[in-house]
């Protein structure tokens, strides 16, 4: 039993050494840490979103698929109003929104309205927007305000013409001012211009393009130019040499409207030597050229032009039973005395509305005929006539079947026709350039046997189009030699793969050109 607290010494004595290790051990620990801690700068804050909101940018934000897909959202997302229909209440709403840093919709409001219920429900419709490619200024996306425009229209209502317009941004630019923009000095000036600097690249001709280039673009009330596109193309190289002459005009007089300076867009051709097409024997006519200096004009322009061809329409009975319509294309010559002749279906629906097409057609009056270096001659002329069936009975595009008695409520506000762009600001390319395209048309090329024989020659133009992913698409002979050949340029063409497609901001799309295939 003595023994028993000389032990409980012992135990007690190596107890406060190991606490004191533990203690020590946990303090220096605790220390350490905290000069770690200590030697550790503090993390900055992430930046605060961007609060300012910009009017204009360097690059405006961009609706997934474009403009013709945001158009496509609202038309199919927008519900009309019974309350509105009853009332026969129609027009349209502009919105305006914020497209947020990070491709986000807020701040949506109607800046101009018409009744309340349509401008509730363009607000609930365009604040469905998401997924937009921001805005971008000095390489960093920021806030920006948009302003687009709904409309609401009521079947078989009567239109009264307005300007179309373009919506860019928060700006409205007109394509139909009263007075058009001009360029200083006017039109022969501007003639003066391009052909003193204007220079088609001779790998154009070399690889057999034809045509000419159309460049579209815009003028601001002050005269200041942009947006840059084409809208009609030669090739490649020649649509990439227009845009460098377009982009270093001068600024322009701009439109006006009620003697307003207002925004407009114009467009102006670039002209290419001309390249005249033969018809086929038997036709009387001796050539047709596709683009002259002058253009053949229809009586009262072409708005008249359109009134002579819905007014004399008659649709067949047999394609109205049957629920047949759609677009009929047609080419015909104007002739240099002013007449119409050959007269073909280069795009059809049925035998019953190409066969009205022709004759409709076939009885248009003499034109003013079309000029190259001031003496009348032949011209191809292309033209779309629409057949379309309503609910009420068949119309021919633009022409109601019946008089459509007046709003019993109210005068309907009739929108402006919104205009949304096409063309390219980057043309295509193909690998290696048109020189590789010319010596790849000429390896590759076919000569048949059949026209070998027969002695058949001659050129062919095909028209093709290089889509979105840098295909060809939709080639067609515009000017024959014979079956065989034809077929051996179509098949040559659609064998021309690997092109880079054109792009509009960034955006591939499509672009369409002609060229001359030459069997010799």
């Amino acid at each position: 039993m003595k023994t028993e607290k000389p032990i409980r010494n012992i135990v007690r004595q190596c107890t406060i050494p190991v606490m004191l290790l533990l203690v020590l051990t946990i303090a220096a620990a605790s220390c350490a840490g905290s000069r770690k801690q200590k030697s550790q700068p503090p993390q900055a804050p992430p930046p605060p979103p961007p609060s300012e909101i910009f009017t204009v940018v360097e690059q405006m934000p961009q609706y997934p698929g474009g403009e013709e897909a945001l158009l496509k959202f609202i038309m199919e997302n927008i519900k009309y109003p019974p309350e509105a229909k009853e009332k026969n209440i129609q027009g349209r709403v502009i919105v305006k929104f914020v497209v947020n840093y990070n491709g986000s919709v807020e701040n949506v409001e109607a800046v101009r309205g018409i009744d309340p219920v349509l401008d509730a429900e363009a607000v609930r419709v365009i604040s469905m927007l998401k997924g937009f490619t921001p805005g971008m200024q000095k390489g960093k996306p920021v806030n920006v305000w948009y302003m687009i425009p709904v409309t609401f229209a009521l079947k078989g209502q009567t239109e009264v013409p307005r300007p179309d317009i373009l919506i860019k941004g928060t700006d409205t630019f007109y394509l139909r001012p009263a007075v058009s923009p001009s360029f200083p000095g006017g039109k022969e000036e501007l003639l003066k211009y391009i052909k003193s600097d204007y220079r088609i690249p001779e790998e154009t001709d070399k690889a057999g393009f034809h045509g000419s280039v159309i460049i579209y673009f815009l003028v601001s009330k002050d005269g200041n130019l942009s947006d840059f596109k084409v809208i009609s193309g030669l090739s490649p190289s020649a649509d990439a040499e227009a845009l460098r002459v377009a982009r270093q005009m001068p600024p322009w007089i701009p439109g006006k409207i009620n003697e307003k300076a207002v925004n407009s867009a114009i467009s102006i051709p670039f002209y290419t030597p001309t390249w005249p097409i033969v018809p086929q024997t038997g036709s009387g006519i001796s050539e047709v050229f596709v683009v002259v200096e002058e253009m053949p004009v229809f009586p009262g322009g072409e708005k008249a032009l359109m009134d002579f061809i819905y007014s004399n329409i008659k649709y067949p009975e047999k394609a109205r039973e049957q629920g047949i319509q759609g677009r009929v294309i047609l080419r015909f010559c104007v002739r240099s005395d002013g007449g119409i002749d050959l007269v073909s279906v280069l795009r059809g629906v049925s035998p019953e509305l190409d066969g009205e097409a022709v004759r409709v057609i076939k009885s248009l009056p003499a034109w003013q005929p079309g000029k190259q270096s001031g003496k009348p001659v032949n011209v191809w002329y292309s033209i779309p006539v629409e057949f379309k069936l309503t609910g009420e009975g068949e119309k021919a595009a633009g022409q109601p079947s019946q008089p459509v008695p007046p709003a019993p409520v109210q005068t309907p506000q009739v929108p402006e026709r919104i205009i949304f762009e096409s063309g390219y600001d980057t043309p295509p390319y193909f690998p290696g350039g048109e020189k590789a395209l010319s010596d790849y048309i000429e390896s590759e090329k076919k000569f048949p046997e059949k026209a070998k024989l027969n002695n058949i020659k001659g050129i062919v133009m095909v028209r093709f189009t290089i889509d979105e992913t840098g295909k060809i698409v939709s080639p067609s002979v515009l000017s024959g030699v014979n079956p065989d050949l034809d077929n051996e340029a179509l098949r040559l063409v659609k064998s021309m793969t690997g092109w880079q497609p054109a792009k509009r901001k960034d955006i591939p799309v499509n672009a369409s050109y002609a060229l001359k295939i030459p069997f010799n």
